[in-house]
């Protein structure tokens, strides 16, 4: 059990039963070898994987970028894609129209020493981490290409914003400004004046977990409030963006938070046993508080993303994730009989709702692949680092 008001959605997906169209993740397992033929699609190309005749998307897919190998990140703003990939010893950023019309993407910043996991953005700018050759991580934005605008046409330098003593995390975007936390479990916003406190100006949040350095912890933020998990203590914390005392969504979770998503008035978390939900459980026949873990003993979650169901509001919002066998090698423990496709994965989405869970592609994914989800909740993208192609479905 956890204390908190957290939920599994274990018990909702493990009834959800087998099939194409509803499944429950504990009948998971690798796809046989024949389903990895072949990754390389046709630019322009509806299906996900042309080596395979009956794949495809549900709805089909918008073949949006090409050359995007190795990428750690992925971001939508709903018109374009934006990412962070190697190039050389260093990092650069990658942009391209999800409307799949210009396939070879722009590269916005080339060749800079970034911090790979940062990237957001305002109606302005992109911004980044930049960790060298300074004594301190900065934090510098480029102009977002804009429609029409031939101004935007190639690489530039990132212009520096503000420097910071400690790595910042889990940059984001939300409410009116950019926000980030670091191991020192507080919440960061833009720099107005600079000060001693970590966070290289004011903080939004005062520190919320340990003055210990506490790595491993994660942000995410929307509308009007952002969510903070402190590793150190196990603890989800709910923090309005006007100021004021936190709430604990959570605490004394036994394993670390691998991913965190959520909005004004929902999260959600994975750790390497569980999905789980703030608030009621989706499946509202289900006993309260469950920790029963419904990822199959074959997969283990690589990203996470979710509907604002404010923004949705139709009873629709889902939450999206990436599935990857746990024979792959993130570090955990394989099966006591490896499968023969071990680098096979699988794009899902489950409703807020109900827990009713879909696959969402019908052909594979590798490792490392990463998800991206506009404001609205119009358009689902994925970026898979294997075979250097990024995708987009209209979901609504």
């Amino acid at each position: 059990m956890r204390a908190g008001v957290c939920v599994s959605i274990a018990v909702a997906l493990a009834r959800a039963g087998a099939g194409c169209d509803v499944f429950s993740l504990n009948d998971v397992v690798p796809s046989p070898t024949s389903d990895i033929a072949s990754d390389a699609p046709s630019p322009g190309s509806a299906s996900c994987d042309a080596g395979i005749v009956s794949c495809g998307c549900v709805p089909p897919a918008t073949l949006v970028a090409t050359g995007a190998a190795g990428l750690v990140t992925l971001r939508t703003d709903g018109i374009n894609a934006y990412w962070i990939a190697p190039s050389g010893t260093s990092y650069s950023v990658y942009s391209a129209p999800i409307d799949g019309s210009a396939t070879t993407p722009v590269a916005l910043i080339k060749q800079q020493p970034l911090a790979p996991g940062d990237l957001a953005f305002d109606h302005l700018l992109l911004y980044v981490v930049v960790t060298a050759p300074m004594s301190a991580p900065v934090l510098a934005g480029v102009p977002i290409p804009q429609a029409g605008d031939p101004s935007v046409t190639g690489p530039s330098r990132p212009k520096s914003i503000g420097m910071v003593p400690r790595l910042p995390v889990d940059l984001a975007g939300g409410g009116d400004g950019i926000y980030w936390t670091d191991d020192n479990s507080e919440i960061c916003s833009d720099f107005t004046v600079f000060g001693a406190n970590g966070c290289g100006g004011p903080p939004f949040s005062a520190v919320l977990g340990p003055t210990v350095a506490s790595p491993g912890n994660h942000l995410a933020v929307g509308a009007h409030v952002a969510y903070l998990s402190v590793q150190a203590t196990g603890q989800i914390l709910r923090v309005p963006l006007v100021g004021g005392s936190p709430t604990e969504v959570s605490s004394g979770n036994p394993e670390p938070v691998r991913f965190l998503a959520g909005v004004d008035e929902v999260a959600f978390w994975a750790d390497d046993s569980a999905l789980f939900k703030s608030s009621e459980l989706i499946d509202a026949g289900a006993a309260t508080d469950a920790a029963v873990p419904f990822l199959a003993e074959s997969a283990i979650l690589s990203d996470l993303v979710i509907d604002d169901p404010q923004q949705i509001g139709d009873g629709t919002a889902s939450v999206y994730f990436v599935t990857v066998p746990k024979t792959s090698s993130k570090g955990r423990p394989p099966t006591p009989t490896p499968q023969p496709s071990v680098s096979v994965g699988r794009v899902w989405s489950a409703s807020q709702a109900t827990g009713r869970v879909q696959q969402l592609l019908s052909c594979n994914v590798h490792e490392g692949t990463r998800l991206a989800l506009d404001v609205a909740g119009n358009h689902l993208l994925w970026g898979d680092p294997t075979t250097g192609y990024v995708w987009s479905v209209q979901r609504r």
